[in-house]
């Protein structure tokens, strides 16, 4: 049976995963209803929702199992999945036996989601791979993905802001502490969001304030909301005697990294925030602002074109 036949007789591409899922009695959630949010992974004990759907190149509905460094699962991965068969083609011609009235038994029986679930377990903590300097066609694809100058791509690595690598199985740039290049924050190479939702994911035990450790009196020093900002600020040039700090995760507190360590660095200093047009933005200025009030700086709000909603 070819690939267009199997894919005719579970009703097309839309609808071939849960033709599967209901071959084998199983009611996955109607992805209209859970939309961007997750649910529970149908074949193991899930602690958390870990599931989300995705959508492929051609269309066909997939399951990405955010707990697992695996690709998306298609209706024949997940066929697998649930059977317990690992090998790709040994799950399509089970499948297929299974689709004619020859049906064969699992190699492990069904698992359905527990009423009461172990609350001693381990969660997994998810790491960046392959993290390394961008090649030239990488650093390309930033740019043209932010529509930036791929001059200010490669400043930014070239001062340990920006790395690529993987993160959950995917390709990704890096915002990082400019101390030791250590990854922060992970934002997707395709452009796309994270569980159709989130635009960045923050590394578990990361810093989200970056770069305050290199300031020094009386410098210019620049705040800027976000990854996105960061790299438009070296790609535009907006201060080139500026030294940035970014903030990650806009409108989080920064008075307890301030206050006592780092607070005399910004006396006598001229501080620019750079702020978004939107709520977030005027929220995280407004934080910014108390932060510094004992400080005796000079502190300017640059208050940007672009906003969170239009994701510029």
């Amino acid at each position: 049976m070819s690939h267009s036949e199997l894919l005719e007789k579970l009703g097309g591409k839309e609808s071939a995963l849960f033709s599967v899922a209901r071959l084998l009695g199983i009611n996955l959630p109607d992805p209209e209803t859970v939309k961007s949010l997750k649910f529970h992974a149908p074949y193991r004990q899930d602690q958390k929702p870990s599931c989300s759907y995705y959508r492929g190149q051609s269309g066909e509905w997939l399951i990405r199992d955010w707990a697992d460094d695996e690709k998306p699962l298609d209706f024949i991965g997940f066929y697998g999945k649930m059977t317990g068969i690992a090998d790709r083609r040994s799950a399509w011609i089970d499948l297929v036996k299974r689709i004619d009235g020859r049906k064969s038994e699992p190699k492990q029986p069904l698992q359905s989601f527990p009423s009461k679930i172990e609350k001693n377990v381990t969660k997994k903590v998810h790491k960046p791979s392959n993290i390394h300097k961008g090649t030239i066609r990488e650093m390309g694809d930033l740019a043209s993905l932010r529509k930036l100058r791929i001059e200010g791509i490669s400043a930014a690595q070239n001062s340990n802001w920006l790395r690529f690598g993987e993160f959950r199985g995917e390709k990704c740039w890096f915002i990082c502490n400019p101390v030791n290049a250590e990854p922060a924050q992970a934002r997707l190479m395709s452009g796309e969001k994270w569980w159709g939702k989130e635009k960045s994911m923050t590394i578990t035990g990361s810093k989200t304030i970056l770069g305050i450790e290199h300031l020094q009196d009386g410098m210019h020093i620049a705040i800027l909301e976000g990854g996105g900002d960061l790299l438009a600020f070296f790609s535009l040039r907006l201060n080139q005697s500026a030294s940035p700090i970014c903030s990650l995760g806009g409108t989080h507190k920064p008075k307890e990294v301030l206050i006592e360590k780092y607070h005399d660095y910004f006396m006598w200093s001229i501080v620019t925030i750079y702020q978004h047009n939107d709520e977030t933005g005027r929220k995280m200025t407004e934080i910014w602002r108390n932060a510094l009030a004992n400080s005796f700086c000079i502190l300017e709000v640059f208050k940007t074109k672009g906003s969170h909603e239009a994701g510029n």
